[in-house]
């Protein structure tokens, strides 16, 4: 069977458009466990190269529609109300403790499709050091 795995960049500063040395590190210790690939695309951003790189694998094409989800995904699978918050809280500068998100929140507002399914692969991929992508049907 042909899948698509989808990862998301590794760890960078808050601001910063390249990964930071954890973020690096994070994905050499992610690559390891991976592949191999029979293509490796990424966005045009700095960080998602840099991951790809890190991770161990030659990117073999940067796509500039990769660099957002659109419109489209982001009303279907908003941002939780907590990662909002965080979000306009690091736009003005404020500082909070850790937040809780709700996963079971996240899989209630989503019941359909395969997310319950995805989302116990992406806590085991987590376990395994991995970035919380799981492997998607092509």
């Amino acid at each position: 069977m042909k899948t698509i795995e989808i990862r998301r960049h590794s760890i960078r500063s808050p601001g910063e458009d390249h990964l930071n040395q954890k973020g690096v590190a994070l994905a050499r210790r992610v690559g390891r466990g991976l592949g191999p690939f029979d293509l490796v695309a990424t966005s045009t951003l700095p960080r998602a190269f840099e991951t790809a790189i890190a991770m161990g694998f030659a990117v073999h094409e940067q796509n500039e529609l990769m660099n957002t989800y659109g419109g489209e995904v982001e009303r279907e699978a908003p941002w939780p109300p907590a990662v909002l918050s965080l979000l306009r809280d690091r736009q003005t500068g404020r500082r909070r403790g850790a937040v809780r998100l709700p996963l079971a929140g996240l899989l209630h507002r989503h019941p359909r499709s395969d997310r319950r399914r995805r989302l116990g692969a992406d806590r085991q991929s987590r376990r395994r050091g991995g970035t919380g992508r799981g492997r998607l049907p092509a």
